[in-house]
């Protein structure tokens, strides 16, 4: 279900592997994987409240695409926190 036209944070999606948990408790010094995983899902809220805030704007009014259904699908299924994009030959 779609509300707001953006689709619902699901913390069902929420996977880490062992590396990149490894190099976020390492970074916020937040050891228990509950509270890491507590911490993750607040920031992950906040960060899809700012494109909520962006994509329902007027911003996309003129395209014929629909962005505000899917916005950011990174922050709405972690993959934020996977680093594996810095390895892209393209980021570097």
């Amino acid at each position: 279900m779609v509300q707001g036209n953006l689709l619902p944070l699901d913390p069902t999606l929420f996977n880490l592997k062992r590396e990149h948990l490894d190099f976020i408790q390492f970074l916020t010094g937040i050891t228990c994987y509950e509270d890491v995983k507590q911490h993750i899902i607040s920031v992950q809220a906040r960060a899809y409240e700012v494109t909520r805030s962006i994509t329902l704007g007027n911003i996309y009014e003129l395209t014929d695409i629909r962005p505000q259904l899917y916005p950011y699908p990174c922050i709405r299924h972690f993959t934020f926190l996977k680093y594996e994009c810095r390895m892209l030959h393209s980021m570097q």
